[in-house]
């Protein structure tokens, strides 16, 4: 494998002076469960990239400036079901053009301009089951211009504070990522058109645009240790959400972390008037090959928000403790240990919300099997009721063979019922089925079940009862060519889904796309009056293709 300097970034360097690169190569014996690395790592030492080898002895290294133009071009024909009359209504084809520009202002930091962008996701996302969830789900970025450089705004903890799937619909889109000396630094803005999509031409917001602003700064203090700044701001008609604050992490010794986070968000729309208020994220923990422990605590005000980011929940005072032990025989049992957790939520009126105790049993076997075994006993507070809670789980997963690979995850346990009038404490599980089949290299399936079910304790009659199936199937022809489907089904809401796909990629900028996207349901999930059958029906039904090509210079 050779990879173009052009393609990597570092530091410019003057005549005759020496790089010293971090470097590491890694091969992965999923039948053993090994991982045999270059240079020596140590599982009692915290961090991966503190420990690469390095590459020294190299000179007058390029430095020219890596310049890309990438056009782009998609052509959709849609189709969609109209459901107060049962007419199927096709729409005209919709070709799109657009471009993308790519420039090294240095060989270390690179600017990103992409202008009608086909913001598209050839992938569709994981399944989730969202019946009775109490707080709204996660769906993780997809498109290629948001993932490029996403580490540069990632902070984890119990607020995402920039999420760019939040930018539905860009008219265009600049990006600046990279690195000024010790400084590594991102900053985003979008023109994003999707606010103003109304069907009401008279609704104040028809046609108008947000304007949305994300900056992220970090500055390297020594090895694995930084000080940052965040920034986002959002504009929309006369309403702004904007959010900033600072953030850190600190390394001590061979593997002992300390972080934390202290952001404050602004916000203001017609409709709410001004709310803003902040939070804090403190951790302390320390990752070793025998033991491992952490304290950490979350308070995230009542009013705090954020339009670019997701937030899970609000109004909340958080204390997280937990540890574990692992011993290493490294015969038929390659590790095996308890872990443990205790987790405390108080609101900020100092009414307890939640406490739950964890213990669980964790072990890695030989051939690349691993069992996990557990139980939580909770106390959670819903609608001003505290329900006390019993759940144990079981999850496992058997990787020994290069043709066929299993696992799963079960829990069950008493449930509550997230409703507002009402709520009851049930009894419920939930399960978590995948296995891959790989019958020779070129073809390769994965099969996922989903399940979710919940039973009144007190008549014994069935709330729901989920399941998900999903399957995903690829086939490479050639190293270009690839053929991939995706069918869904979903029971709940009897609706099937296919996703056919054609890749013929020249290389990872130059592509053509060329699609099939087809949903049903039962008919009489859609309108019993209208399609008064168990039959299936189509809703919507697309044909895309794309053609993306790339010069570089």
């Amino acid at each position: 494998m050779s990879i173009p300097f052009k393609s990597l970034r570092y530091p410019g360097k003057g005549r005759d002076e020496v790089h010293r690169w971090g470097f590491q190569i890694q091969r992965d014996i999923e039948s053993k469960n090994e991982s045999v690395v270059w240079a020596p790592v140590s599982r009692d030492i915290m961090g991966f990239i503190r420990q690469m080898g390095v590459l020294q002895g190299m000179t007058d290294l390029s430095t020219s400036r890596n310049f890309e133009i990438m056009p782009t071009f998609t052509a959709i024909k849609s189709g969609t079901l109209d459901t107060s009359s049962g007419t199927f209504r096709n729409a005209d084809v919709s070709p799109e053009a657009g471009v993308n520009v790519k420039y090294g202002i240095t060989s270390n930091l690179t600017a990103d301009f992409t202008l009608n962008p086909d913001f598209s996701q050839i992938e569709s996302d994981r399944p989730q089951i969202d019946v009775n969830q109490r707080f709204p789900l996660f769906y993780p970025e997809l498109r290629p211009f948001f993932l490029e450089g996403q580490e540069i705004f990632d902070s984890p903890g119990p607020v995402t504070f920039i999420h760019t799937r939040m930018i539905v619909d860009p008219r265009f889109g600049a990006k600046l990522t990279g690195k000024v000396g010790k400084t590594m630094l991102g900053v985003l803005v979008a023109d994003d058109e999707a606010p103003g999509k109304t069907d009401d031409r008279n609704d104040p917001a028809f046609g108008h645009s947000a304007h949305v602003v994300l900056a992220r700064a970090r500055y390297d203090i020594f090895s694995e240790s930084y000080v940052g700044l965040i920034a986002t701001d959002r504009e929309f008609m006369n309403g702004h959400s904007r959010v900033g604050g600072v953030d850190g992490q600190f390394r001590f010794g061979r593997n002992h972390r300390f972080g934390i986070k202290m952001i404050a968000s602004d916000r203001f729309d017609a409709e709410h008037g001004r709310r803003s208020g902040p939070m804090v994220d403190i951790g302390f923990r320390k990752q070793g090959r025998n033991l491992s422990y952490g304290i950490s605590h979350w308070e995230v005000h009542p009013n705090f928000g954020t339009d670019v980011g997701f937030v899970r929940r609000v109004d909340m005072r958080q204390t997280n403790i937990s540890g574990g032990y692992s011993w290493w025989p490294e015969g038929w049992v390659v590790n095996w240990g308890p872990r443990g957790y205790y987790t405390r939520n108080y609101d900020y009126a100092g009414v307890l919300q939640d406490e739950q105790v964890n213990a669980s049993l964790n072990a890695q076997l030989a051939k690349n099997i691993n069992v996990s075994v557990g139980a939580n006993r909770e106390m959670e507070r819903y609608s001003g009721i505290n329900f006390r809670k019993t759940r144990a789980y079981f999850g496992g997963s058997i990787n020994t063979s290069r043709r066929i690979s299993i696992g799963g995850f079960f829990s069950g346990g008493h449930q509550v019922r997230y409703v507002e009038e009402d709520p009851f404490l049930g009894r419920g599980g939930n399960a978590n089925l995948f296995i891959t089949v790989r019958p020779f290299s070129r073809l390769q399936s994965q099969i996922d079940i989903l399940t979710s079910n919940l039973r009144d304790l007190r008549d014994h009659t069935q709330v729901f009862d989920v399941k998900i199936y999903r399957g995903l199937t690829t086939y490479q022809f050639t190293e270009r060519l690839l053929a991939r489907n995706i069918t869904e089904y979903n029971s709940l809401n009897r609706t099937k889904t296919v996703n056919l796909l054609l890749t013929y990629r020249i290389n990872a900028g130059t592509v053509f796309f060329a699609g099939y996207d087809d949903h049903q349901q039962q008919g009489d999930k859609i309108s019993a009056d209208i399609f008064p059958t168990t039959a299936y029906t189509r809703t919507n039904r697309a044909f895309f293709t794309k053609l993306q090509y790339l010069f570089r210079y």
